[in-house]
């Protein structure tokens, strides 16, 4: 009897470390998924628009950028210069500010009109083959070369828990921008350098120590199925 008690305790205990396994592993892969944008191409023009399904684990506002080809070497005036007088009065001003884009999103949550910030992904760009420009709920000010700054953050749409469908469609665009294709990038909760949401903070840790993260579990899986295979072959005997 006190054999069987102890074989019972320990094939339990065995499995009990299997759960936590699995439960880590899920952790990982929920963190991974929580990292990855996605991106689908987009028409700068009447009548451009896309629609994209996303996933999240909590709601979530959205945050998008653009890509624009260019030639290595060269620099897209039209996309802005990135100078700036700095923040007065709640808005930073371009000396230089970019060609209108405006763009619609909407989710189950909300809808809000974006527009191009002319910086932002400016820092080696020239040597690049695409430039990338990020996207602000847009606020009427009268003043095409201001942008108000901290955005408003508090108009933009929220992605729901679960699978969404989300779209985008052209509202404004000037002239040298109409009928180019380019990239639409929707940035995942978790970015190398910000959270989105507070939400996620607890499984930033998995997407920042990833590799360290699956080196560790794998050694821990190797370790268990040696201690699953050595305790079958005990109650055999």
């Amino acid at each position: 009897m006190v054999k069987y008690k102890f074989e019972f305790v320990k094939t339990t205990g065995l499995v009990l470390h299997w759960l936590v396994l699995l439960t880590l592993l899920t952790i990982q892969l929920l963190g991974i998924v929580s990292s990855i944008g996605t991106s689908t191409p987009f028409l700068l023009g009447k009548g451009g628009s896309a629609e994209v399904t996303v996933f999240r684990l909590y709601p979530t506002p959205l945050h998008f950028s653009l890509e624009f080809n260019k030639k290595k070497g060269s620099i897209r005036s039209e996309l802005g210069s990135g100078k700036y007088t700095n923040p007065k009065n709640g808005a930073i001003r371009f000396d230089d500010p970019s060609e209108t884009i405006k763009i619609l999103a909407a989710s189950e949550l909300g809808t809000q009109i974006y527009e191009m910030f002319p910086s932002g992904y400016l820092l080696g760009e020239k040597d690049d083959s695409i430039a990338k420009r990020t996207f602000y709920p847009f606020v009427e000010d009268n003043d095409p070369a201001a942008y108000p700054w901290p955005p408003a953050n508090e108009l933009r749409p929220v992605l729901p828990v679960g699978f969404s469908i989300l779209k985008f469609s052209v509202t404004d665009t000037g002239d040298v921008f109409k009928n180019e294709n380019v990239i639409i990038n929707i940035a995942p909760p978790i970015e190398p350098k910000t959270v989105h949401t507070h939400d996620y903070m607890w499984l930033s840790w998995a997407t920042i120590l990833w590799p360290f993260n699956l080196v560790a579990l794998g050694v821990y899986g190797w370790y268990l199925i040696w201690k699953t295979r050595k305790m079958a072959k005990e109650l055999q005997n």
